[in-house]
């Protein structure tokens, strides 16, 4: 064995199997990456932990000897509490159980019901590695600050790079707006203007919005970069950049209440599911995503696992 990175393929040349390496790998003898950026272990194991039947299906091993996928999903069961029967922890557990490891490859889930700090160090590695491999980091929640942890990370891991935000919700999650300062507390409703008034992101477009307008109105008023748009065909804002790092968020709540039921915040006369993969389809048609999460499903509902997956697979592609 050596402490120096070793390519996949001389290590099957001599004659270390991929089940092996992956053994390896899960008893923390051998690390699995590129350069300095890592495989955080812990959320492999606790995927396996968890989802055995679907960890079997697809073993670790065969992220190393089959072609990597275009996405590198990992899952954050953060979990807001405001409705005990459709936690996203357990919206997120109904996700992984019914996806096809086939066409929604997970790498992991972070064993974190609440941002840490070493989930924060573990994501931005990860950031990181799907740079280095030009990857799309995928984050399947979980409520909505496991947009926040991706977003807080981006800044530091690729410093000096222009960060833009593509926000499909039914909410402007700006509660708790105050023009001298960021919130008190950061939740799934406030996360955003969080990350504008500390910088995280240089610019956000939000798509969908149907909910109030005071802290909205109160922060276009105090130059935040905000763009709001309709459901019509145009998204992007005359000021939008091509070379910048993108970050594409689905809030399932930006479906009508009658779809998707099991979300932490239900709003009437939202999307269908057709109009929101349409709108999804095109944005990733005119804009290369950098990394994008899907949140807020909550558990025991058939329809909302459903348009979940639908809207994971299409941004898989």
């Amino acid at each position: 064995m050596s402490r120096a990175w070793k390519p996949w393929a001389s290590l099957a040349a001599a004659g270390f199997p991929a089940w092996q390496v992956e053994r390896l790998f899960l008893a923390g003898i051998v690390d699995v990456g590129r350069g300095r950026f890592r495989i955080p272990r812990r959320a492999r194991i606790y995927f396996e932990e968890q989802f055995p039947e679907r960890a079997a299906e697809r073993p670790f091993g065969t992220l190393l000897s089959a072609p990597l996928p275009r996405v590198l999903w990992l899952g954050l069961p953060y979990t807001n509490l405001v409705r005990l029967a459709h936690s996203t922890a357990v919206g997120l557990a109904d996700i992984l159980a019914a996806a096809s490891p086939e066409t929604i490859p997970v790498i992991g889930v972070l064993p974190d019901d609440a941002p840490s700090m070493r989930g924060h160090e573990d994501i931005e590695g990860l950031v990181d590695l799907a740079a280095e491999l030009d990857l799309r980091l995928g984050i399947i929640g979980g409520d909505h600050r496991a947009t926040w942890s991706m977003l807080r990370t981006v800044k530091s891991a690729l410093p000096g790079q222009a960060v833009q935000y593509v926000h499909v919700d039914a909410h402007h999650d700006l509660y708790g707006y105050r023009s001298d300062c960021p919130p008190d507390h950061i939740n799934h409703a406030s996360f955003l203007a969080d990350l504008l008034q500390r910088g995280c992101i240089d610019r956000a477009v939000l798509i969908g919005r149907r909910d109030g307008d005071e802290p909205l109105r109160a922060a276009l008023d105090d130059g935040l970069p905000i763009h709001c748009t309709a459901t019509d065909e145009a998204w992007r804002p005359a000021d939008w950049s091509d070379d910048a790092y993108t970050d594409l968020a689905v809030d399932l709540d930006v479906l009508d209440a009658r779809l998707a039921p099991a979300v932490s915040s239900p709003i009437g006369e939202g999307w269908t599911l057709d109009a929101l993969l349409h709108k999804l389809a095109k944005i990733m048609s005119e804009a290369r995503i950098h990394s994008c999460s899907v949140v807020e499903a909550g558990g025991g509902s058939p329809a909302t696992t459903k348009a979940a997956l639908e809207v994971i697979e299409l941004l898989g592609t």
